[in-house]
């Protein structure tokens, strides 16, 4: 009971800092999209290290999807998710082998 207790007041302190940063008050009343960026990004990146432990399509087709829409919010994403294209690519043909091309075309 104590650690959802501390979880909950851990995750509502990250919340509060978050909103009142003074970047993200001005990002909410303009049309800059780097938080939806980075979001996406992150997204990415936890399906690239979710595929790199654990096997499936699933992860896969949402890393697809994250990356796609990074670039999509912000045209300057693929920069920060090169690398880890590039990891996940790696490690689909170090899994994979010869059969890599079809998982790759998830990504």
């Amino acid at each position: 009971m104590k650690a959802a207790v501390k979880r909950c007041f851990l995750s509502a302190a990250a919340a509060l800092l978050v909103v009142t940063l003074p970047m993200g008050i001005l990002q909410a009343t303009s049309a800059e999209t780097h938080y939806a960026a980075v979001f996406w990004l992150v997204c990415f990146a936890y399906y690239t290290l979710f595929f790199s432990r654990h096997d499936g399509v699933y992860a896969l087709f949402m890393a697809g999807a994250c990356l796609g829409l990074a670039v999509l919010s912000k045209a300057t994403a693929y920069i920060f998710g090169f690398p880890f294209f590039v990891w996940l690519t790696a490690e689909i043909v170090c899994r994979y082998k010869r059969r890599f091309i079809a998982p790759l075309l998830l990504v």
